[in-house]
């Protein structure tokens, strides 16, 4: 299997340790952009050169400290941070928690950890950045997306829902409470037709305030889990009423 090579910056104070680190990178098949012993220098790399992921000393002496480096690391130039140090009191690592840090690693550190702890928290960086472009796109798009829980409750919502549906509020209630079936339209148990056939088109007929009839065609398909479970249904809307 092949292993992703990530770029990595190294900022630690303790001159034997920033050297350890960078052998234990370079060993591991990442390349080191730079090793810096304030957060400062790191941030002049960041304007020329693009990191995956910054490993950081979460007691710098001198310039920028650990936490405010993190969170500018991240909020700047959208790289995740693995926070590096001796301390395992309460305060110091819920302070690495609650800002912008992707991992903790108590010193002394050997290559094995930090090479699942860089894998890792690149991993989630870019799984994070792809869920978020996705979520975005589905804002934008003029049908509505939606999931629904096995037990026919819903999940999330796009913004199209609440235009083609004509409700709000809608996350966590059952979807056939919140919309306004026509009266010659009828419920269906939803769920269990998506079970059984794995995809299901239906088209239903819904009252507006105005006594109008909107017809709205949905596209149910099962979701499955990383164990091949179905844990979700996912529902495409659009309105097809005529002009």
């Amino acid at each position: 299997m092949n292993k992703t090579s990530r770029k990595v910056i190294v900022v630690e104070d303790d001159k034997m340790l920033q050297t350890v680190f960078s052998l234990f990178i370079q060993e591991l098949g990442h390349e080191l952009l730079g090793a810096f012993t304030t957060a400062d220098e790191a941030f002049l790399l960041c304007e020329k050169k693009r990191a995956d992921v910054v490993l950081l000393d979460i007691n710098l002496p001198q310039g920028t400290d650990g936490i405010t480096a993190s969170n500018r690391f991240f909020a700047e130039y959208n790289i995740p941070v693995i926070y590096i140090s001796s301390y395992t009191d309460d305060t110091t690592v819920s302070n690495a928690i609650n800002y912008s840090a992707y991992g903790y690693l108590v010193k002394p550190i050997d290559k094995v950890s930090l090479g699942i702890t860089i894998d890792l928290v690149c991993w989630r960086h870019e799984f994070e950045q792809q869920k978020k472009i996705s979520e975005q796109l589905l804002e934008y798009i003029q049908h509505a997306v939606f999931t629904l829980s096995l037990s026919g409750k819903i999940l999330n919502t796009n913004r199209a829902f609440e235009t083609i549906f004509k409700t709000t509020n809608a996350v966590g209630k059952l979807f056939y409470e919140i919309i306004r079936l026509s009266e010659d339209d009828f419920q269906t148990d939803i769920v269990e037709e998506v079970l059984k056939k794995r995809y299901h088109t239906q088209i239903i007929k819904l009252a507006t305030e105005n006594e109008k009839t909107i017809f709205v065609q949905c596209n149910y398909s099962l979701l499955f889990d990383e164990i091949n479970e179905v844990y979700a249904i996912a529902v495409f809307a659009q309105d097809i009423s005529p002009l």
